[in-house]
């Protein structure tokens, strides 16, 4: 649109109002907007005085090194999900890939491997494809283990400090955000929910109570059903187990997302299980 300033400001405008009723305030405060182009390098790392003359914001390489670093939860049990799995030839190893959410691991630790509790030894450590001696929380690593058949795995499942692993529930209650959608969720509706890399069917067993976007205090309580943009505590339910943490604790494993009939309806966060 030959970088139009009307434009950017329309679809800064539209964005803007539909990430606050995803996020709170206080997040969607935080987006920033920048005016780029891929094709032609547009703003990307050196601004064009010429076509962006009325903006005065950052570029792109400098919003990206702005970012403040995510806190690293090195502090508590070891919990990764497992996005992949593997055998390489001449070795009767398992190899898991994954990102390590929290914790520490080394060579010849031992974990356990859930849902089928199976403990495992770790032989070698790879990150960025470096053999490395141990990963921390943030770490995109793989693990070659001892003690299981790569049959019994699946992606999905997640490898745990074998003293403190991870819960196994089939129910629990959320607090969910509901996107802009055709027909409102109603008690008993079947959705499919999406967390790390698994998905897996379920049901909203119960419409607890509405809650105030703002303050997230009740503003009613049972209701029949949820419309659009609204916000709810609800309780899931499942027929296997699933692996959950609550938000407060790990939050990067309390969050998820509901679709139904192939759109996203809402996402959420675990609060009690």
């Amino acid at each position: 649109v030959n970088w139009s300033q009307e434009r950017f400001e329309y679809i800064q405008s539209e964005l803007k109002a539909y990430l606050q009723s995803v996020f709170s305030k206080k997040i969607a405060k935080n987006f920033s907007f920048i005016p780029v182009s891929g094709l032609s390098g547009e703003n990307l790392i050196d601004r064009s005085e010429d076509s962006l003359s009325w903006y005065n914001g950052m570029t792109l390489l400098e919003a990206i090194d702005n970012l403040k670093n995510p806190k690293r939860i090195h502090n508590k049990p070891f919990r990764m999900c497992i996005s992949d799995i593997y055998k390489t030839v001449g070795t009767s190893n398992v190899f898991l890939a994954g990102k390590i959410e929290s914790g520490i691991i080394a060579r010849e630790n031992k974990l356990v491997l859930i849902p089928n509790k199976e403990v495992v030894v770790v032989k070698q450590l790879y990150n960025n494809e470096e053999l490395v001696n141990w990963g921390v929380a943030g770490d995109n690593i793989s693990l070659s283990v001892t003690g299981t058949d790569i049959a019994n795995i699946s992606i999905g499942s997640y490898l745990c400090d074998p003293e403190f692993p991870i819960r196994m529930v089939k129910k629990f209650k959320a607090k969910i955000a509901v996107f802009d959608i055709e027909f409102p969720i109603l008690k008993g509706q079947r959705c499919i929910l999406q967390y790390q890399n698994v998905e897996e069917p379920v049901i909203i067993k119960r419409l607890i109570s509405k809650l105030s976007g703002k303050t997230g205090k009740v503003t009613l309580a049972r209701p029949k059903c949820l419309t659009s943009k609204s916000y709810a505590l609800v309780e899931i339910r499942s027929k296997r187990p699933l692996c959950l943490e609550k938000y407060s604790d790990y939050k990067q494993l309390g969050r998820f997302t509901l679709r139904s009939k192939g759109t996203t309806v809402a996402s959420g966060i675990v609060e009690e299980l």
